[in-house]
């Protein structure tokens, strides 16, 4: 691509209100390859200047400017003796309606900021030498004629190439707007002292800025940290202008409301103007929630697992304690009474009948004590369907908590034996925590179902609790849903303090799932 040089020649640029440290970067920048610029810090300083001095480039911005630097505009193309001087527009929208008025109202060029300083030296250039192209075609017929042809033929080319060259930056001026504007990454542009000169809209809606502050230089950098971390951040941005770029790294991000939240952000220097830097800024707060949620989860299966194994060595105590105390003595007695018996069988046998009737109540109690025991691991009730297993948990329940308990169901729900037993051991689990903590005076059970799923209601008039309180402290809930999550089934809690309590369980109909819903 074709890029000219700016002349000292005839290179008079304007630069009207230079207000901003980029206006003085630049203006430093086109003095040091020989232009000769001038800056005005009014309406009426511009146009004295302009009709006095006449300069061969002029340069507005419209955020300092406003409607003003419309007029002027207007006004210089309206005169003939200043209609042909360019003018270049800076303006932070970039919005079609704004670039719109620029060109209606005369102007040659629009540029969007944060403004590059190659790009707009590159533009100037190219308007300058347009400029000069057109001096040289409005010369008089005998000194044209005087031109060689082939001289003509590359003024005409060089004017193509500069005008293909306008086209090509705003097209490319406009595509990294659309790239920065749709980016979901914040993308922020700061001053070396850490003013915040453009932001896109990720990175204000991020930190719920506005745009305003941000392009009118009211926002600084080091106020969006956390005051610790604005030292370490200071640091950065003195270490970027050395080494061009910083890696990323986690920081604290401090909203205007004073709320905070975690961030990843890189920075780095523009090439072009070691003042200018760019940031990348991330948002970790989905991600540092999933973290806390995985960690709060994995403290829950490890508190879960404890108290399950605990559980079980209980379990296994009673059961030994069972069996020794209780099995083990009716026997030992059944073992004494046949030795007595074998004794007495050989003097008088009026104690014999006495002694069987010992033997036999011992062994009825033997029995009551072994069904009782494999009830409890097992309940053979449930072999009676799941209708059966849940009305004798209900009598049960009455009989030994004296709490009046009801059972509404529309019929027998057909269930394999794993979801059957999965549902006895919650209602079970729900009936001991109501007996044991609620002080109910009632207890509703409804079970209904359908095509897809089985519902199940538990309902009690009791105290209530607070559920997101007590969740992950009560393993009797933790253990309902891990139950509940095998089947992809859901358990809902509501309650409230003084208003009772609800469990409304649903289980899906099919094959057992792996993972829950």
């Amino acid at each position: 691509m074709y890029l000219p040089e700016v002349s000292s020649i005839d290179s008079a640029i304007l630069f009207v209100n230079e207000a901003l440290p980029e206006h003085r970067q630049l203006t430093k920048i086109l003095r040091q390859r020989g232009c000769l610029t001038h800056a005005t810090s009014g309406f009426h300083e511009a146009m004295s200047h302009i009709e006095n001095a006449e300069p061969d480039l002029i340069v507005f911005d419209i955020d300092t400017l406003g409607v003003n630097a419309y007029d002027i505009c207007i006004r210089i193309k309206a005169t003939p003796k200043t209609r042909d001087i360019p003018i270049i527009f800076l303006g932070s929208s970039g919005s079609t309606e704004e670039r719109n008025k620029v060109f209606a109202s005369g102007g040659s060029d629009y540029i969007s900021k944060p403004v590059i300083d190659h790009e707009l030296h590159t533009r100037i250039a190219t308007h300058l030498a347009l400029r000069n192209l057109r001096r040289k075609l409005g010369q008089p017929e005998n000194k044209r004629k005087n031109r060689r042809p082939e001289e003509q033929l590359r003024s005409v080319k060089k004017c193509v190439e500069l005008q293909r060259d306008i086209e090509a930056l705003r097209e490319r001026n406009a595509l990294l707007q659309c790239m920065v504007d749709s980016s979901t990454i914040g993308i922020v542009f700061w001053h070396l002292n850490g003013r915040l000169i453009e932001a896109n809209g990720a990175l204000l809606q991020m930190l719920e800025l506005n745009r305003e502050d941000v392009q009118s230089g009211r926002v600084n950098l080091l106020q969006l940290c956390v005051p610790e971390e604005r030292l370490a951040m200071a640091q950065d941005l003195a270490a970027v202008v050395s080494g061009r770029r910083s890696p990323p790294c986690e920081r604290q991000a401090l909203r205007p409301d004073g709320s905070i939240i975690p961030i990843l952000t890189g920075c780095a220097c523009l090439d072009l103007d070691e003042a200018l830097g760019v940031s990348f800024v991330f948002d970790l707060s989905n991600q540092k929630n999933m973290e806390r949620k995985l960690l709060e989860s994995k403290k829950q299966l490890r508190d879960l697992a404890a108290h399950s194994e605990r559980a079980m060595e209980m379990e296994r105590k009673r059961i030994a304690r069972e069996v020794h105390d209780e099995l083990g003595s009716q026997l030992m007695a059944l073992k004494m009474n046949l030795d007595l018996l074998r004794r007495e069988s050989d003097g008088p046998k009026e104690n014999v009948p006495q002694r069987l009737d010992s033997m036999e109540h011992i062994l009825s109690k033997a029995v009551r004590v072994m069904r009782q025991i494999a009830t409890e691991l097992r309940p053979a009730v449930l072999n009676m369907g799941f209708l059966a297993s849940l009305e004798w948990l209900a009598d049960s329940f009455r009989k030994y908590s004296s709490i009046p308990c009801s059972i509404k169901a529309c019929g027998e729900v057909p269930l394999d034996e794993m979801r059957a037993t999965a549902l006895f051991r919650i209602v079970q689990e729900s009936l001991i925590n109501i007996a044991r903590h609620a002080q109910a005076s009632r207890v509703d059970i409804e079970l209904s179902q359908n095509d897809k799923q089985i519902d199940l209601r538990i309902t009690d008039n009791g105290q209530g609790f607070e559920p997101e309180k007590v969740g992950s402290q009560s393993f009797g809930l933790l253990g309902m849903v891990e139950r509940l999550e095998v089947f992809g089934g859901k358990l809902v809690i509501d309650s409230a303090r003084g208003r009772g309590t609800k469990l409304c369980i649903t289980l899906p109909l099919g094959e057992p799932a792996c993972s829950a819903s």
